[in-house]
């Protein structure tokens, strides 16, 4: 192997790190969502990153974002472009990935550069964050229906864990 693949190697290990540290599962889902945006940024070297979320009734609201260059009102129009995939705005500059639970859109994670385009790569890192965001969202609601069945259980009848 060459000297700059093997660089380029622990770039991409370090990058993926970032977004996959074990560290970030011991936050509460609130404080995750702002952390994994800014890991996002910092991974892909974005300047705009915005994680939005459907709320109960389905409309996707903005629960993290950081930095500048992205209209978070303008965004969410990309829901019906990503579809259950990823998509990479012409200029390069500019990519969503869609946020899938169960095989519903749940999410869309969109980041912005104003100089350096998005490589497939970047892409790709940009998918486990927002696969990072499905399974945290999955672990929260599974944790909110425990919570309910545990305050709706009858007296004297111990709830399974």
């Amino acid at each position: 192997m060459h000297r700059n693949q093997a660089r380029s190697d622990e770039s991409v290990v370090g990058r993926l790190t970032q977004i996959a540290d074990p560290a970030l599962n011991r936050l509460s889902f609130t404080a995750l969502l702002p952390a994994l945006v800014e890991r996002t940024s910092e991974a892909l070297g974005a300047e705009g990153v915005v994680l939005y979320l459907a709320d109960e009734a389905g409309i996707l609201q903005v629960r993290a974002s950081i930095g500048d260059g992205v209209d978070v009102d303008a965004a969410p129009d990309v829901v019906a472009l990503v579809a259950n995939t990823m998509m990479r705005h012409r200029d390069g500059r500019s990519g969503a990935v869609a946020i899938v639970s169960e095989g519903v859109l749940i999410g869309v994670l969109f980041a912005r550069s104003h100089d350096r385009r998005f490589s497939d790569e970047d892409m790709l890192l940009l998918q486990v964050a927002g696969n990072r965001c499905a399974s945290a969202a999955a672990a929260a609601q599974l944790r909110a229906t425990q919570r309910r069945l545990e305050s709706s259980a009858r007296p004297g009848i111990p709830v399974p864990r």
